[in-house]
């Protein structure tokens, strides 16, 4: 795809910096005093083994990705990163160095990032990416519409809250290593949501490895309940709350255009039959049943086409069945985006009106239940909870993108 600009965060991204707070903050903005550069470097070489990207990394990115610039963007003082990145990078010629102050607002706005863009007259996010370690480089780089690499390599083990939340922000590509950064550099399809891979891909890709993508939801309204309900999705789909990436994300053009449609792309039927394909019970048999969140009442049957179509896509095993009926709201559900209904609500409304129709269908059979875009999860967990107190063994919920709003 031919990046034009890599930008990496500074601590713990590049280099391992977690000692050296006291040297960083907004104390430390402008002129510090003579000692300030003595001090930070006998600190800095106090420690051994603090490079996650080495010199020879750097360089090897440059030559494989001729053309392409490199840079820093930090919410660190200039005086800091500067001295960091002599001790650590000597001799290495960055095309760019953002540090707190060079913009008005830091991360996480993105403000650096198309600071650095304008410098280097790049007027398209889709040739930059932004490499950082927690969610305040994600928001930054939603926030201006570029790629997002999450490298975890300087992640604790356990992992804390702050990783989790970063994670649950659904990076570009999840990495632990300079390898795999060029690898995602090589091709960022790679790395991506199935969905979003097989609509990006100029021709239909090779079956491989599904990639696997979940998270998990919670029902507000039984907080005593605290599992978790694992919803898996084949990509994301960027709010307005994110515009500048999703002007270009191409799995946002597809859930707008396909909004009314009864009929769907052969990826987004490929994508399906691959999850599908990936789950134990299909690969060595047993009952299963596939359905879907089902449409309110005066409302196309959309994916009730979709399950159509999945189903004569191609021959299946006799124990695959689609049951595009299985569900239907009562009279009186209200449209969760028509109405503005917050989170509770929501879920108040699909729990008092969703219903099963015909449970011998499902006795003692796996289930996997599909929606187009999880929001708050609602319709997919009430799916769940119903379908298994109908007699259903399993419930395996999936979404065809999972709703991000970069914040």
């Amino acid at each position: 795809m031919g990046m034009e600009l890599v930008l990496f965060d500074l601590d713990d991204t590049l280099i391992r910096t977690d000692d050296l707070e006291r040297f960083r903050g907004s104390a430390r903005v402008g002129q510090q005093p003579p000692e300030y550069a003595t001090e930070l470097t006998r600190e800095y070489l106090s420690v051994f083994g603090r490079h996650f990207y080495t010199l020879a990394h750097l360089n090897e990115l440059k030559a494989q990705n001729p053309g392409m610039r490199l840079g820093v963007f930090t919410r660190s003082p200039r005086q800091y990163a500067l001295a960091l990145l002599g001790l650590a990078y000597p001799g290495f010629d960055w095309d760019i160095v953002v540090a707190y102050g060079d913009v008005a607002r830091t991360k996480p706005y993105g403000d650096g990032i198309t600071h650095a863009m304008r410098t280097f007259g790049i007027s398209d996010s889709f040739r930059v990416t932004m490499v950082g370690d927690n969610k305040v480089d994600l928001q930054a780089a939603y926030h201006a519409g570029c790629w997002i690499v999450l490298d975890r390599a300087s992640w604790p083990r356990p992992w804390v809250s702050e990783n989790y939340r970063a994670l649950e922000r659904v990076p570009d590509a999840v990495i632990s290593s300079p390898a795999e950064l060029a690898r995602f550099l090589a091709d960022p399809l790679e790395f991506l949501p199935e969905l979003e891979s097989a609509g990006w891909a100029p021709a239909p890709r090779a079956c491989g490895h599904y990639r696997d993508a979940k998270a998990n939801y919670f029902n507000p309204l039984t907080p005593d309940v605290r599992r978790p309900v694992p919803i898996h999705f084949m990509g994301r789909f960027f709010t307005q709350e994110s515009p500048a990436r999703a002007s270009w994300h191409q799995l946002n053009e597809e859930v707008i255009r396909l909004k009314e449609s009864l009929v769907f792309p052969a990826h987004w039927i490929d994508s399906i039959r691959a999850f599908l394909e990936s789950l134990v019970v299909v690969q060595f048999g047993g009952g299963v049943v596939v359905t879907v969140v089902p449409a309110k009442p005066g409302r196309q049957p959309r994916l009730e086409s979709l399950l159509q179509q999945l189903a004569q896509s191609q021959v299946w095993s006799p124990d695959m069945e689609f049951i595009p009926d299985l569900m239907s709201y009562r009279i009186g559900v209200r449209s969760h985006s028509g109405e503005h209904l917050n989170k509770e609500e929501r879920f108040q409304n699909v729990r008092d009106c969703l219903q099963v129709n015909g449970a011998q269908r499902i006795a003692q059979k796996q289930v996997v239940v599909i929606d187009d875009v999880v929001t708050t999860g609602a319709s997919l967990i009430y799916a769940k909870i119903y379908l298994e107190s109908a007699g259903a063994s399993e419930v395996t919920c999936l979404s065809m993108a999972k709703a991000i709003n970069g914040q």
